[in-house]
C-alpha cells in the first residue's frame, strides 16, 4: 500500500503504552497522545508528545491510533463512546489495538467502527514492559492485509518482529 504518513495517536501512556508511544518518538513519527492521568501526559509531552485531552481530540489529524488499555470495556469506550475515536470523524484511520481483551469484544468494536470508515485490528503484543523498553515486542495482528502492510512502520518502531495472524 501506499505510504502512510501524519502523526500516530497513542491512547492509554501507562507501562506498556508510554514505551510504545516513547519508541514512535524516537522513530521519528509525531504522535499524539491522550492518558487519564495528568502525570503520564506530563511524562509523554517531556519526550515530545503532543497532549490531546480526550481519544477523539487524540485523533484528529492522524492517520492510526495505537491503543494500550487496561481492559475491552474501556477499549470500547475509547472507540465508541462519549469523547471516543468514533466522534472524531477522522477518516480513513487505522486503529490498532494492543488491548489485552475478551475476542469477541474486538469483534464487536471493529464491526461498530467500520460503519463509519474506521478500520479496527486487534494488535497483540508479547513481552513485559521491560521488553516494550527495548523495543522487542513480538506483534500479532488480527485484522485486514491493507491495514497490517499500513502499520508496519508503527510495528517495526515498537516491534523486533510482526506476523500478520488473520482477520480481527
Amino acid at each position: 500500500g501506499e505510504m502512510t504518513s501524519g502523526p500516530i495517536a497513542v491512547i492509554g501512556l501507562g507501562l506498556m503504552g508510554s514505551r510504545m508511544s516513547g519508541h514512535l518518538l524516537a522513530a521519528g513519527h509525531a504522535v499524539q497522545g491522550y492518558d487519564p492521568d495528568p502525570a503520564r501526559l506530563a511524562e509523554f509531552e517531556e519526550k515530545g508528545g503532543r497532549v490531546a485531552g480526550s481519544p477523539a481530540e487524540a485523533v484528529e489529524v492522524c492517520w492510526a491510533a495505537l491503543l494500550s488499555l487496561p481492559t475491552s470495556d474501556v477499549s470500547r469506550q475509547v472507540c465508541l463512546g462519549e469523547d471516543g475515536i468514533a466522534r472524531s470523524a477522522v477518516s480513513p484511520l487505522f486503529v490498532y489495538d494492543t488491548t489485552t481483551g475478551r475476542p469477541n469484544d474486538a469483534v464487536e468494536i471493529g464491526d461498530a467502527l467500520a460503519e463509519i470508515g474506521v478500520v479496527y485490528s486487534d494488535t497483540t503484543v508479547s513481552g513485559n514492559s521491560e521488553v516494550a523498553e527495548k523495543g522487542e515486542l513480538v506483534v500479532m495482528m488480527g485484522g485486514s492485509e491493507d491495514a497490517y502492510l499500513r502499520g508496519r512502520p508503527i510495528f517495526e518502531a515498537i516491534g523486533r518482529s510482526h506476523h500478520h495472524v488473520g482477520p480481527v
